[in-house]
């Protein structure tokens, strides 16, 4: 006999087997912890190459907008972030590159809009906006390493630039130099002292480095693996094994392979609470990277498999989709995971779940994450995964979730909730 599982909007009330949850539904502007970090958000560009130079204002979100204008006459404003017009003898070519690359921003087309930038950049190799611009453009994209090589270089054509070492911090960060963004970030913060969302990064840098100290790294083509060697050299290959398995896995199935390593961290279950501030029922983390408590976690264990996967689909759809909402992003993980999904038909609308999951209690937790299991294995299920991964490809690109899940399913989003609902 199938349980219903109903969502009450106005009371968000869900009531399951006679046992009562009550969701704190987010209203959208939260972010997962196996997400996005806020800084992350804060380094992605918008409103590119308006008139003006870089504002340090963050916008609702904690997001940044900077505004590159193009050459123009010098000026004694200090603000002011612009060069010569004699520096750039193709001035008319640099405008229209410029507003080129807004036209595929303001689309929401990330790839079209890093082509325009590295064009430009390639023209302009000694311009200070056009490294910085693409710099900021491949953290948004997870390119760490590509950005370190571009933000380095504005920065030394325009040192102490806010915008650049916001973005490097990240970047480092992302990198594992942690002494470097350690840098960088206070550096920004000499000129941005008000920043509370850098504050907060900082100080979260600043516990990796104490939780992290003495870690040594495994690496593959694809993960970079840290952690104690004193505690845990005897998982190092092991799971550096599970996380291949995973790529090869995930990969077939979804069709996405990420370009550069990612990033893992193995804690005891204490530093992993200490360095992530999470609540107690996670079992890992994805915040730009792999974070696992494994202290009690025994190689023969299948849940160490498990929670791999799961973590690893995380870090694929945040590179191909970084606006995902959470249940589709939590659904994947769960479907790659294996999770079992009990025989209950559910009443709710995905909307409520497209924010952050991570201020409920275990309970409700669960109820969320069974939700979005249950949408996505219908997704699976009636369309295929190919549908899903076509959906994935154009959440960056399109303006709403909306947008880019009624350009790639035969049905739109409100009918595909409907069914799934009486499924």
């Amino acid at each position: 006999m199938k349980i219903i599982v109903r969502t009450l909007l106005g009371a968000g009330l869900v009531l399951a087997a006679g046992l009562n949850l009550y969701i704190a539904l987010n209203d959208g502007q939260g972010r997962e912890g196996n997400g996005p970090l806020p800084t992350e958000e804060s380094t992605v560009t918008q409103g590119l190459l308006e008139s003006g130079s870089v504002d340090g204002n963050h916008q609702a979100g904690g997001w940044v907008e900077p505004r590159i204008q193009a050459p123009g006459p010098a000026t004694n404003d200090e603000s002011a972030h612009t060069l010569p017009v004699q520096d750039h003898p193709s001035q008319t070519r640099y405008r229209l590159l410029a507003e080129k690359a807004k036209a595929h921003l303001d689309a929401g087309d990330q790839l079209r809009f890093i082509g325009v930038l590295k064009e430009l950049r390639d023209l302009y190799p000694e311009d200070a906006a056009a490294n910085r611009e693409l710099g900021r453009a491949y953290v948004h994209q997870g390119e760490d390493r590509n950005a370190v090589y571009y933000l380095e270089k504005a920065l030394s054509l325009e040192p102490e630039h806010p915008a650049t070492l916001q973005a490097l911090s990240l970047a480092y960060y992302r990198t594992e130099d942690l002494e470097r963004a350690n840098q960088v970030t206070r550096q920004y913060l000499e000129q941005t002292p008000d920043d509370t969302n850098m504050r907060a990064f900082l100080e979260k840098i600043e516990r990796e480095r104490e939780a992290q100290t003495g870690f040594i790294a495994e690496r593959t083509d694809h993960f970079e693996l840290y952690y104690d060697s004193s505690e845990f050299r005897h998982l190092g290959r092991p799971i550096l094994d599970l996380l291949d398995d995973a790529y090869r896995q995930v990969g077939s199935e979804l069709g996405f392979y990420p370009d550069g390593p990612i990033s893992v961290i193995l804690y005891s279950n204490r530093s992993f609470r200490e360095v992530t501030l999470g609540p107690d029922w996670t079992g890992g983390i994805y915040d730009g990277k792999i974070r696992l408590p494994v202290r009690d976690m025994e190689l023969e264990n299948p849940r160490l498999a498990q929670v791999i996967r799961h973590e690893y689909v995380h870090a694929v759809v945040h590179r191909v989709a970084a606006r995902c909402p959470t249940w589709l992003n939590e659904g994947l993980a769960g479907y790659f995971e294996g999770r079992p999904l009990p025989p209950v038909r559910f009443e709710a609308n995905l909307r409520e779940f497209e924010g952050s999951f991570m201020a409920l209690d275990s309970g409700q937790a669960q109820a969320a994450y069974l939700v979005s299991l249950s949408a996505v294995t219908f997704m699976v299920r009636e369309f295929g995964m190919y549908r899903v991964r076509d959906i994935l490809l154009q959440v960056d690109r399109a303006r709403t979730f909306q947008e880019a899940f009624d350009r790639e399913m035969p049905l739109g989003y409100d009918e595909f909730i409907r069914r799934w609902n009486e499924a």
